[in-house]
């Protein structure tokens, strides 16, 4: 359920110092668009999460009786074998739309909205025709008047985004368990300002 997975993003956004202060529509968009681009450069350079040599790894240490989260061994192996690779940038992205849907109370159904477009996505589709469709959708729910304008650019922006993954043969829900996990071990915002 996308709708309890973004209140959880929402409350791992506010816990981490996201929204201790008020934050403005357009930054948040901004923000969302900008990882767009991270996907798109993960994509060109052929940077590919190695999922199974992540569990390989965490699976030898779990049956070897380690704590993976105390020792750092799951955050030293994310780095090393997801963190800023395709499928990573893309959970990003279904992340931050994810943490405004839960702020702005926007409901999230992906099947319903399907319903008002064609958003299929050929396996050999351009992917920076692909990632530029979904910015679109990104710009017009930054200036859609109401919160039905927003729910539908976001909805389609989220269809959009699963159906590349899909055709990419990514587990894109896989990747935002793994993402948010990684995220709780960081530091407040990030060590960002905002």
């Amino acid at each position: 359920n996308l709708n309890d997975l973004a209140q959880q993003t929402h409350a791992n956004a506010k816990a981490k110092g996201f929204w201790d202060e008020p934050r403005d529509t357009g930054g948040v968009f901004m923000l969302i668009v900008s990882e767009l681009g991270e996907v798109l450069e993960a994509h060109r350079s052929g940077k590919l999460a190695s999922l199974i040599r992540f569990e390989s790894v965490i699976n030898k240490y779990l049956g070897s009786g380690f704590n993976i989260d105390e020792n750092g061994i799951f955050e030293r192996e994310f780095k090393l074998h997801i963190k800023g690779t395709f499928e990573d940038e893309m959970a990003d992205v279904v992340i931050r739309i994810l943490d405004w849907c839960a702020y702005a109370d926007l409901a999230i159904d992906i099947l319903e909205y399907e319903q008002f477009g064609d958003f299929e996505v050929e396996k050999d589709a351009n992917a920076g025709e692909v990632l530029l469709e979904i910015a679109k959708c990104i710009c017009l729910a930054s200036n859609a008047p109401g919160d039905a304008g927003q729910e539908l650019h976001l909805n389609a922006a989220l269809i959009t985004l699963f159906n590349l993954a899909d055709a990419q043969g990514v587990d894109l829900m896989c990747h935002i368990e793994l993402k948010m996990k990684y995220n709780a071990t960081r530091e407040h915002r990030q060590g960002k300002k905002y």
